[in-house]
């Protein structure tokens, strides 16, 4: 009798985990486990788990950081309902519990999912959990400061692979170039379709030029961690985090901005994209001139093309 009854005390946790684990939802974890998706079938889950991932690793990249993350984030894919059309596409959710913040990205599944919407509020959601990683104690209230449009527009401009030639045409067609200050006082969503545009080039611009600082990407690093903490003043809060720029801000700005301007009409690359070429044309250039020893070569296109390629380079640590 007492070893049946031990016997059924042993099971009755397992019969209550498999029943709680039928009751829970199909769902499913991303490799590094930080994203929980819930909804749809398995291959939609494991394309934006996919996703998911290949956009944190693009913003660890971008950074050059590891990846440290602590509040996992739940992505919920909901149909889509025809007597419900106001529920937007992709709405990220944040609010706060007792340890933190919790950090809710709701999909809605059609027949036409926009990739772009998507992997912006994914990059918002990670970077939002970046910002607040170390921000367990919340008081109650607390309003919660999100990454700004510039940082998420230009980190993902700067993905490698990506085709950057149509926003950089567009800074060297504007009749009348921002202000720094202006700039960063746009609100992304509030623009039309050729004001976005027009903020994604200023955004690759921006990002690029802090970058190429000193130590930029540990700078942009530690900015992102400060947002929780930031003013009203957005030059300010720059400032702090970028010494070098202290006093230059507005005219390497403007620097910037003239100089992609004037290389609309080279393709613009990552670092590792550029390297990659350059070593190309170069081998094409000593297999050339291999068959061609002896002659006389007073024009050599090849490094010429090459030299334009790297300088045109637009990527961390590149340009």
């Amino acid at each position: 009798m007492k070893i049946m009854r031990y016997v059924a005390l042993l099971l009755l946790p397992i019969c209550a985990w498999q029943t709680l684990r039928a009751a829970l939802p199909a769902h499913s974890v991303s490799p590094s486990r930080q994203f929980v998706i819930y909804g749809a079938d398995a291959a939609l889950r494991g394309t934006i788990s996919e996703l998911a991932e290949q956009t944190k690793a693009n913003l660890l990249a971008l950074l050059r950081q590891r990846d440290g993350w602590k509040t996992a984030i739940i992505i919920n894919l909901q149909p889509q309902q025809a007597n419900l059309p106001e529920i937007p596409p992709a709405d990220l959710r944040v609010s706060q519990t007792g340890f933190g913040v919790k950090l809710q990205l709701d999909l809605t599944v059609g027949q036409n999912l926009d990739g772009s919407l998507i992997e912006r509020q994914l990059l918002r959601a990670i970077l939002l959990e970046i910002i607040y990683r170390h921000e367990g104690n919340l008081a109650p209230g607390t309003i919660l400061v999100g990454p700004p449009d510039w940082l998420v527009q230009g980190a993902l401009a700067l993905t490698p692979g990506r085709n950057r030639e149509t926003l950089i045409r567009a800074l060297s067609i504007t009749d009348k170039r921002k202000s720094l200050e202006e700039f960063l006082g746009q609100r992304f969503d509030l623009l039309d379709s050729a004001g976005r545009m027009l903020y994604r080039a200023y955004s690759v611009a921006f990002v690029q030029l802090l970058l190429d600082e000193g130590g930029g990407h540990a700078r942009l690093a530690q900015y992102v961690s400060n947002i929780s903490h930031a003013s009203n003043d957005p030059i300010a809060d720059l400032k702090v985090s970028f010494p070098p720029l202290r006093e230059e801000m507005e005219r390497k700005w403007q620097s910037m901005v003239a100089r992609l301007s004037e290389h609309q009409t080279y393709q613009f690359l990552t670092f590792a994209e550029s390297e990659r070429r350059l070593d190309e044309l170069l081998q094409l250039k000593v297999s050339d001139g291999s068959r061609n020893r002896g002659r006389s070569q007073p024009n050599e296109p090849g490094v010429i093309v090459a030299h334009r390629k790297r300088a045109s380079s637009l990527a961390p640590g590149g340009a």
